[in-house]
């Protein structure tokens, strides 16, 4: 149940007593006070793939419904909400951010014409923000937000623009809400470049 302060209670009234270690997403419950014969503690791991999802199982596709070519790079970037709590003592605040955005680019010929481009067939690696690698991270259970641009378009930014693998806020093209729903098929996204 809920107190008039917004705080989780047990059946009795009292706190909870718990830990909660985000390394591995375990969570130990140390039990009640009252009555002793309820105050059992229980641990329990939740596995990754109860809260969670790779980025291979991620079905995202580009359609060109234009009427010329898209020239590379086409970059498709997902911002996922962390979810973690914001130290407001930190004084530089670079650890202030509750978005990761990762990215990939799609292949390096244009897209043609009515053509598709899918993330399950292209084999894109995702990257982080740093450019790492970040094919081995889970994305959490939840919706996030997933965008296609076009790095460099000149035609809708400021000139001079030039293709430096990040998308600048005049080129996105299209947006959508990717929902992660752990052990299911992720539903399709589509994304139109028009």
């Amino acid at each position: 149940m809920v107190d008039k302060d917004s705080d989780f209670k047990d059946g009795w009234g009292d706190a909870f007593d718990y830990s909660i270690s985000t390394n591995d997403l375990s969570i130990e419950y140390l039990g009640t006070t009252k009555p002793t014969e309820y105050s059992s503690d229980t641990a329990k791991n939740i596995m990754t793939s109860d809260w969670s999802v790779d980025f291979s199982k991620l079905d995202i596709s580009v359609e060109n419904k234009t009427e010329a070519e898209i020239p590379t790079p086409i970059i498709i970037a997902l911002s996922v909400f962390k979810n973690i709590q914001i130290d407001l003592s930190d004084v530089d605040k670079s650890n202030d951010s509750v978005w990761q955005t990762y990215h990939y680019t799609v292949a390096d010929s244009p897209l043609l014409i009515g053509g598709i481009e899918n993330s399950i067939l292209g084999g894109a690696l995702w990257k982080s923000e740093d450019n790492a690698d970040a094919t081995a991270i889970r994305i959490p259970a939840g919706e996030h937000i997933v965008f296609v641009g076009v790095d460099g378009d000149t035609t809708t930014c400021a000139s001079p623009n030039t293709p430096n693998q990040k998308i600048e806020s005049c080129e996105i093209k299209d947006q959508h809400i990717l929902k992660v729903i752990p052990r299911y098929t992720q539903i399709p996204v589509p994304l139109v470049i028009e």
